[in-house]
């Protein structure tokens, strides 16, 4: 069971880096179990698992954990780490040294930051740090206006299915307008047109509401690169 924190590790990877990330893992585990944020450390979910993942926020091994679980296992480009830095913690026993309440930052404090992007662009943030950074102003996210529309698409809302209704109503509506001219015609495309409109506003005020209230969507959101972000 112990080594099945090693199960994300790829590459040239030697036992004490498998053994520093079980350490790490067991720290932060048994520390977000004391505070009842996970129930059972050793029977853990999905769920807790990505909490305990969460804690290394801001590093580029939490960026290449996350990479190894869904969703974020399907991105084409898989960051770049080197394991070495955590060698230190499979060299001994280094559980007994992490049960305080402020592993998790003094871990942060350790482990190579997140690189600040060269563009500015921020493809992946913590949801915590998402929320915090929106809400004091100091964030511009962007939105796929395309990919948001898919993901729209398969929610439940009325909106979604407007273009499809129109589109059906243009078909049935042919044979009228080789009757009745060319301005009946342009009207229902119009309307058509108007409605793909409505519909990607819609998708797009719709990502960034559902992001903002849910750490599942907006994981899945920046997953499959629906919205990205600006620190301003």
């Amino acid at each position: 069971a112990q080594h099945n924190a090693g199960a994300p590790v790829a590459g040239f990877v030697t036992a004490l880096h498998t053994d520093g990330l079980w350490t790490i893992v067991v720290a932060l585990g048994t520390l977000l179990e004391r505070k009842r944020v996970i129930k059972d450390f050793m029977s853990r979910s999905d769920e807790d698992r990505d909490w305990i993942i969460n804690m290394l926020a801001g590093t580029r091994l939490w960026l290449r954990l996350e990479e190894a679980f869904p969703p974020f296992d399907r991105c084409y480009r898989q960051t770049e780490y080197d394991w070495s830095e955590i060698e230190t913690f499979g060299a001994r026993d280094a559980i007994a040294e992490m049960i305080d309440d402020a592993i998790g930052q003094r871990l942060i404090g350790f482990l190579e930051k997140v690189p600040e992007p060269a563009d500015g662009i921020y493809r992946r943030l913590s949801y915590q740090d998402y929320v915090r950074e929106w809400e004091e102003s100091r964030l511009v996210f962007f939105v796929d206006r395309g990919m948001a529309v898919q993901a729209y698409r398969f929610s439940d809302s009325v909106w979604a299915n407007l273009p499809s209704v129109f589109l059906l109503g243009l078909i049935a509506f042919i044979p009228v307008m080789i009757f009745v001219g060319f301005l009946w015609g342009l009207s229902i495309l119009a309307i058509a047109v108007s409605a793909r409109k409505l519909l990607t506003t819609k998708a797009v005020s719709w990502v960034r509401k559902d992001a903002l209230a849910s750490r599942r969507r907006y994981r899945w959101f920046s997953a499959h690169s629906v919205i990205w972000a600006k620190k301003g």
